[in-house]
């Protein structure tokens, strides 16, 4: 898929590479969602629009041009998202986070949102990378979910080894995506998360 493609040539283009994180990109069945370090040197908005390009990695993006990755400068995420609309998929998320400085953007693959156990995985992974380490009650509360099904969901996670927990049995428990001493997931590619496709 073209979006996919570009999504992951922005992120490394736009990757700035001397602080921790690099890049990350996680498939969950139903959306690809894909994290570089760094924030984007354009004003979200003017990115959103496009026309206009700043790539942080210039040699880099040029490389991938010219091995004929990504879209002419300025136009990728606006076509990411007239694209996404024309398949009838969910709009894109493009984001960015100033603690630690994270951009993200999330493709939805999927038209609809189903209430199987990978779809409701996928929604937790999604609040802890966003979030970081958080309680039962924290992720319940953040997807509006009763916190016994957070629980069987985080369960099986940390059964599968992609989450963490401080082994608390209670009171003060928290998980986290499982990347590492960090203990936040933000630091590290979670490869374990590819094995769920």
């Amino acid at each position: 898929m073209e979006c996919v493609r570009e999504g992951l040539t922005n992120a490394i283009a736009n990757c700035d590479y001397l602080l921790p994180g690099g890049v990350r990109v996680i498939y969950d069945g139903y959306s690809v969602f894909f994290q570089n370090a760094g924030k984007l040197r354009l004003p979200l908005s003017q990115v959103l629009i496009g026309g206009d390009s700043d790539p942080r990695n210039e040699g880099v993006m040029n490389l991938l041009h010219l091995a004929k990755i990504g879209d002419k400068a300025g136009e990728g995420v606006p076509n990411v998202f007239r694209r996404m609309r024309l398949l009838g998929l969910p709009e894109p998320i493009l984001k960015q986070t100033s603690a630690p400085f994270r951009t993200s953007l999330t493709l939805f693959v999927s038209s609809s949102l189903h209430s199987d156990d990978s779809t409701l995985d996928s929604k937790v992974l999604h609040h802890l990378t966003e979030n970081g380490p958080s309680s039962v009650s924290e992720i319940a509360k953040g997807l509006s979910v009763n916190n016994a099904t957070i629980s069987i969901s985080l369960k099986g996670l940390v059964s599968s080894g992609i989450v963490a927990n401080n082994g608390k049995k209670t009171r003060g428990k928290k998980f986290w995506i499982n990347g590492g001493e960090s203990k936040n997931g933000l630091d590290a590619f979670d490869s374990a998360c590819l094995k769920k496709i």
